[in-house]
């Protein structure tokens, strides 16, 4: 209900909102607007041409709605029917409770009243009525670093019309000659847990970008955020692309770079499918996936939300070993982290074992074909290269790089898994020791040293090498045994014996 979105002037001023013109100054700010026949990054032509493209136009006609920039914007009878204050909330509205009612205020006035030439706003309208049913803000700049490079400052809109507006955005800056630098940035409110923007950003093009991270008034300095940015040098990026990309729902990007693997995995079912179940392990999912970032990518220890705070103060590693006989709070966590260090790692190989877990049974909800899990995929060692190795062993000590070799498996991880240890090969019945009995001589020496190894010179079980071992030894004194076998009998066939 409109009340329900409406704030009066004076609690907008409180909140730390844009100062509010007086009636008389409004008036004439609305008449300034007027004399402005072009835009700095929405420019009427660039946004004309976009409208009359075939697939657009009939997704266009389809949903009776139309591209406005604010040189037509003000120039229509909306702005006219209300108040700055009532305009600020009737447009903010549609950005719900998510965008802060300060942020998209003052960026609202950026964009509009205050005629920042760095700014730029493209509503998406109704044909029919004054209905406003999105809009997006780019900031020139907006990251210090990138001066030359436009960001998304904030973008709202109706379900489903997202991609239209950004589509648009990054459909200007390549076609626009003023704009040098064909780049644009952004930053993720909330980073993974925001599935729904999450989703959309990629499918445009747009990737995770680290290099943007930087000190608060440098550029995006929020861990709960992902910054992200997308390149449109690239050949592909013709007026056909962006129309796929905008209206075509079947469309997904190829050259996408998510360490996550969560776009890949795709969008939940819809809840009348398999009544939320996916979309359940999913939130998990995103959660940890956040957690793991925070962590390795800015060593976080601490301010945590709270949804997210209850998964780490839940895992068994966290029980065990950081929350010894102390209260499950955040301020132990920093503290135990940050004195013990080396708790990290292990932690993070549970969280990603976790993780990973969530992704097959993501996978499992959804009917994708599962991989095998990584304790199941084992490197295996050709059948030939086994049986060399086990033949040249009856004429030669084994190396203890091939013994290696031979005796050990590589655990195979997914995509987020750590490189485990290795483990012992199970011995197989090619590594038993033959059945077959070798033929003892008749001619015994009369020392001890040359007899045939009996029961009672076995090595003690506790020392027991491992049964390829075991086969390696018994071979070599079989051997032995046989050329003392021989000796003796080329013995007593010499004169005189």
């Amino acid at each position: 209900m409109e009340e329900n979105v409406e704030t009066s002037s004076e609690k907008l001023k409180e909140s730390g909102g844009p100062t509010l013109l007086s009636p008389e100054d409004y008036t004439r700010r609305l008449s300034e607007l007027r004399k402005k026949t072009n835009n700095p990054l929405f420019k009427n032509k660039l946004i004309h041409d976009l409208s009359k493209l075939s697939d657009m136009k009939k997704f266009l006609d389809s949903k009776d709605i139309k591209f406005e920039t604010l040189s037509e914007f003000t120039h229509g009878g909306f702005i006219d029917k209300y108040t700055q204050d009532e305009l600020y909330q009737r447009i903010g509205s549609i950005c719900g409770s998510d965008v802060g009612r300060r942020y998209r205020a003052n960026s609202l006035d950026a964009a509009i009243f205050s005629m920042n030439p760095t700014f730029d706003i493209l509503f998406l309208r109704s044909k029919a009525g004054d209905n406003v049913l999105g809009f997006i803000i780019a900031e020139l700049g907006e990251c210090a670093k990138e001066p030359n490079v436009y960001a998304v400052n904030l973008i709202c809109s109706q379900s489903g019309l997202g991609k239209l507006l950004l589509g648009a955005c990054l459909y200007c800056i390549k076609f626009n000659d003023d704009i040098s630098e064909k780049r644009c940035i952004l930053e993720l409110a909330h980073a993974y847990k925001n599935t729904p923007g999450f989703f959309m950003y990629t499918k445009l093009g747009f990737n995770l970008d680290d290099s943007l991270i930087g000190e608060e008034g440098v550029c995006f300095f929020d861990i709960l955020h992902l910054p992200m940015s997308v390149t449109l040098n690239g050949d592909k990026f013709t007026q056909q692309y962006f129309v796929d990309m905008m209206v075509h729902s079947d469309f997904k990007q190829a050259d996408v770079n998510d360490p996550s693997g969560i776009y890949e995995l795709g969008l939940p079912k819809k809840e009348s499918e398999d009544g939320g179940k996916s979309s359940a392990i999913q939130k998990k999912m995103v959660k940890l996936a956040n957690i793991l970032r925070k962590i390795k990518v800015f060593n976080a220890s601490d301010k945590f939300p709270q949804d997210e705070w209850e998964i780490i103060k839940e895992m068994p590693f966290s029980k065990k070993r950081i929350f010894l006989n102390k209260p499950r709070s955040q301020p132990n966590f920093s503290k135990k982290i940050n004195a013990k260090p080396e708790l990290v790692e292990p932690l993070l190989d549970e969280m990603v074992r976790d993780f990973d877990k969530l992704k097959r049974d993501y996978m499992r909800s959804k009917g994708i074909n599962i991989p095998l899990t990584p304790t199941a995929q084992l490197e295996v060692i050709p059948e030939e290269e086994e049986e060399m190795i086990l033949a040249e062993t009856v004429a030669l000590p084994i190396p203890a790089e091939t013994q290696k070799k031979t005796t050990q498996k590589q655990l195979i991880t997914m995509s987020m898994m750590p490189r485990r240890t290795t483990r012992t090969r199970k011995t197989t019945s090619k590594h038993r020791t033959p059945s077959k009995k070798m033929p003892t001589s008749k001619h015994k020496t009369s020392t001890s040293k040359h007899k045939t190894p009996t029961s009672k010179h076995r090595t003690p079980s506790k020392k027991t090498p491992t049964s390829k071992r075991s086969h390696q030894m018994r071979t070599m004194r079989t051997m032995r045994s046989m050329r003392t076998n021989t000796r003796e009998r080329t013995q007593a066939t010499q004169p005189g014996l």
